[in-house]
């Protein structure tokens, strides 16, 4: 935080409020360093497998009970002052004895609580990007009925300057170009330009 916003916090939430509020932050932060990260704040019960195929930069805050995996040949890269919410999974492997390829997430994005990202296939997420709750994206897709069917795997690539509402799906071979705004449980299985707003909105029906 910069000073100012430490300041107002001070002021806003009086002394205690505001320490109870940082403490956890700061707890967060040593629990980081402990695990080989420095100035990241890793949350409880967060597990990283893989942990040399995990890279995640500076002043990113990994939440809660986060579950990340890097077995892949990408592996999982998370830039700056990214947050990865509660309960959200970045899963490269598709299957634990199979590498996946990766999951690259650019500085300033945020995934909000319970999100999931497969990396069967390579899924890249820009710079300054919004993703909502319960968002998940599936880099892969069955060719037939039947797990012996074979896949695709074209992989996911959502550019910077994008926001995705809540319970979003995106499926294998979604391409989303920059300054575009997905609605919420939209489904995409694309391309989309930019400037693009995609929805589901709700209809009136007769009755």
């Amino acid at each position: 935080m910069h000073k100012d916003k430490i300041a107002n916090l001070f002021r806003q939430r009086g002394f205690w409020g505001a320490v109870t509020y940082l403490l956890p932050f700061l707890i967060g932060f040593i629990r980081g360093i402990f695990r080989g990260y420095a100035f990241v704040f890793i949350g409880r019960g967060v597990k990283i497998r893989s942990r040399s195929k995990v890279k995640i930069g500076a002043f990113t805050r990994i939440e809660d009970f986060t579950e990340i995996d890097g077995f892949g040949t990408r592996g999982v890269h998370i830039g700056k002052r990214c947050k990865i919410g509660k309960y959200s999974i970045i899963r490269v492997p598709p299957t634990p004895d199979t590498p996946g390829q990766g999951v690259l997430i650019g500085d300033h994005s945020t995934l909000a609580e319970f999100c999931f990202v497969g990396g069967a296939a390579l899924v890249e997420i820009g710079k300054n990007c919004s993703i909502g709750q319960y968002v998940s994206f599936h880099p892969q897709n069955h060719l037939g009925p039947g797990k012996s069917s074979g896949t695709t795997q074209f992989g996911i690539s959502v550019r910077s300057n994008v926001w995705i509402g809540a319970k979003a799906t995106l499926l294998d071979g979604t391409y989303i170009d920059e300054h575009t705004t997905v609605g919420a449980c939209a489904l995409l299985n694309k391309r989309y330009s930019s400037g693009t707003v995609i929805g589901v909105p709700a209809k009136n029906v007769a009755i």
